[in-house]
């Protein structure tokens, strides 16, 4: 009888930890893997989810096909109606992966941009019928919220042109890397994306572009010290910035922030950046 007893709880222990817990629109899973695995082996359950949970690791340190970081964008075909992801792992979201290609000049060769692949973004090529190199951009139209509430640095251009991202919280992210959250197209204006709240309460640097073409309405982070060039350009709901710590306002920096009407930094601010303000601050 105890052996049968013990048998028992260790099937039933091994399926808590491979089955993953479900409810009518939320699903926690160990791995990104096994989510993939368990959403295209049950589909009519899968389509139900509109909030995947993340526990574990997520294996690889970079957007390669082998890295489970690469998958994250395509969650969206095993769980059609997913809108959110929540991640429990304290690992860094990585950099941008960046592709350069050369071309032997007459002196020296020139280095041009080929791709770049990052969490939810790609800028990739493809070459059309006149074997001209035609350039695409894109960003998740499917997330709306990410938490992440262990993580310490977001990479850059990880949430870059996701226009239907309207709500991000990192509770313990120190570091917002170079065009995060940027909704500008490869540096040109397009349309603003629907970010509105943000949840950063120990950030102390803020890349350039990080937030750039976006519906911030108000940002107050007391820890800052750095704040990246262009970071909050075209943030045209924007009316409040308060950065108590910051001495020096790097270049276009709330450039285009047509309502910008209340700033507060240091005082013993040292420079500002050429355009840091242009058609800002009513």
């Amino acid at each position: 009888m105890k052996s049968s007893t013990t048998f028992l709880f260790m099937v039933l222990l091994i399926l808590a930890t491979v089955v993953p817990q479900l409810t009518a629109r939320e699903a926690t899973f160990e791995s990104i893997t096994s989510a993939f695995e368990f959403g295209n082996s049950n589909p009519e359950e899968a389509v139900a989810v509109k909030k995947v949970i993340i526990t574990g690791e997520i294996r690889g340190s970079n957007y390669s096909d082998d890295s489970e970081w690469s998958m994250f964008k395509h969650l969206d075909i095993p769980f059609p109606l997913l809108e959110s992801i929540e991640i429990w792992t304290d690992q860094d979201i990585p950099d941008a992966d960046e592709y350069w290609h050369s071309s032997q000049g007459p002196v020296n060769p020139t280095w041009s941009l080929d791709s770049i692949i990052g969490f939810f973004y790609e800028y990739v090529y493809t070459v059309n019928e006149w074997n001209v190199r035609v350039y695409k951009e894109s960003g998740s139209k499917w997330l709306k919220r990410f938490n992440a509430p262990n993580i310490n640095k977001i990479g850059s251009w990880a949430f870059a042109l996701c226009h239907q991202l309207a709500s991000v919280s990192f509770q313990s992210a120190t570091i917002i890397g170079d065009n995060a959250f940027d909704n500008s197209s490869y540096g040109t204006f397009l349309k603003l994306g629907e970010l509105s709240e943000i949840f950063f309460p120990n950030v102390t640097t803020i890349g350039i572009g990080a937030f750039s073409a976006t519906k911030l309405t108000s940002v107050n982070y007391p820890k800052v010290l750095s704040v990246g060039g262009g970071a909050f350009g075209y943030c045209s709901y924007l009316t409040t910035a308060i950065f108590p710590k910051i001495t020096n306002i790097s270049e276009a920096t709330f450039a285009e922030c047509v309502e910008l009407s209340y700033v507060s930094f240091s005082s013993n601010i040292t420079s500002i950046g050429r355009i840091a303000f242009l058609n800002a601050i009513n």
